[in-house]
Protein backbone atom coordinates (compact mmCIF):
# COMPACT_ATOMS: atom_id res chain seq x y z
CA UNK A 1 0.00 0.00 0.00
CA UNK A 2 2.79 2.45 0.85
CA UNK A 3 4.61 1.72 -2.42
CA UNK A 4 1.48 2.44 -4.51
CA UNK A 5 0.88 5.69 -2.62
CA UNK A 6 4.51 6.77 -3.13
CA UNK A 7 4.35 5.96 -6.86
CA UNK A 8 1.08 7.88 -7.23
CA UNK A 9 2.63 10.91 -5.55
CA UNK A 10 5.66 10.67 -7.83
CA UNK A 11 3.46 10.43 -10.94
CA UNK A 12 1.34 13.39 -9.75
CA UNK A 13 4.46 15.50 -9.13
CA UNK A 14 5.87 14.65 -12.58
CA UNK A 15 2.60 15.60 -14.31
CA UNK A 16 2.32 18.83 -12.34
CA UNK A 17 5.96 19.79 -13.03
CA UNK A 18 5.33 19.30 -16.74
CA UNK A 19 2.11 21.35 -16.63
CA UNK A 20 -0.08 18.40 -17.65
CA UNK A 21 -3.65 18.89 -16.40
CA UNK A 22 -5.39 16.11 -18.33
CA UNK A 23 -4.58 12.44 -18.97
CA UNK A 24 -6.35 10.20 -21.49
CA UNK A 25 -8.55 7.69 -19.67
CA UNK A 26 -10.06 4.70 -21.46
CA UNK A 27 -12.31 1.98 -20.20
CA UNK A 28 -11.89 0.00 -23.40
CA UNK A 29 -10.92 0.50 -27.04
CA UNK A 30 -14.57 1.03 -27.91
CA UNK A 31 -15.62 3.03 -24.89
CA UNK A 32 -16.42 6.73 -24.84
CA UNK A 33 -13.49 9.17 -24.99
CA UNK A 34 -12.53 10.21 -21.47
CA UNK A 35 -10.10 12.51 -19.68
CA UNK A 36 -8.81 12.34 -16.14
CA UNK A 37 -8.10 15.72 -14.58
CA UNK A 38 -4.70 15.09 -13.00
CA UNK A 39 -4.23 18.49 -11.35
CA UNK A 40 -6.38 18.62 -8.21
CA UNK A 41 -5.80 22.35 -7.69
CA UNK A 42 -6.95 23.12 -11.25
CA UNK A 43 -10.03 20.94 -10.76
CA UNK A 44 -10.85 22.51 -7.39
CA UNK A 45 -10.54 26.06 -8.74
CA UNK A 46 -12.44 25.38 -12.00
CA UNK A 47 -14.95 22.61 -11.25
CA UNK A 48 -17.99 24.88 -11.36
CA UNK A 49 -16.85 26.66 -14.55
CA UNK A 50 -16.09 23.34 -16.26
CA UNK A 51 -19.52 21.99 -15.30
CA UNK A 52 -21.21 25.19 -16.56
CA UNK A 53 -19.23 25.08 -19.80
CA UNK A 54 -20.18 21.44 -20.38
CA UNK A 55 -23.89 22.14 -19.84
CA UNK A 56 -24.03 25.45 -21.76
CA UNK A 57 -21.92 24.55 -24.80
CA UNK A 58 -22.82 22.24 -27.64
CA UNK A 59 -20.18 19.80 -26.39
CA UNK A 60 -21.61 16.58 -25.00
CA UNK A 61 -19.69 15.72 -21.84
CA UNK A 62 -20.36 14.41 -18.37
CA UNK A 63 -18.23 15.50 -15.41
CA UNK A 64 -18.07 12.86 -12.67
CA UNK A 65 -15.60 13.82 -9.99
CA UNK A 66 -12.32 14.42 -11.81
CA UNK A 67 -13.28 12.34 -14.87
CA UNK A 68 -14.82 13.77 -18.03
CA UNK A 69 -16.67 11.48 -20.45
CA UNK A 70 -17.34 12.75 -23.98
CA UNK A 71 -19.77 11.78 -26.71
CA UNK A 72 -17.07 11.93 -29.41
CA UNK A 73 -13.38 12.57 -30.03
CA UNK A 74 -14.36 15.94 -31.51
CA UNK A 75 -16.07 16.96 -28.26
CA UNK A 76 -12.97 15.90 -26.33
CA UNK A 77 -10.76 17.99 -28.63
CA UNK A 78 -13.01 21.04 -28.23
CA UNK A 79 -12.75 20.69 -24.45
CA UNK A 80 -8.96 20.46 -24.62
CA UNK A 81 -8.78 23.52 -26.88
CA UNK A 82 -10.84 25.49 -24.37
CA UNK A 83 -9.26 24.33 -21.09
CA UNK A 84 -5.67 23.28 -21.88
Amino acid sequence: MVLVHKEANTAHKMLKDQGIKFVDAKVSRFGAPMLLISDFTFWYQNEEQIFDWCTESRIQCILTGMILEFESQEDKMMFLLRWQ
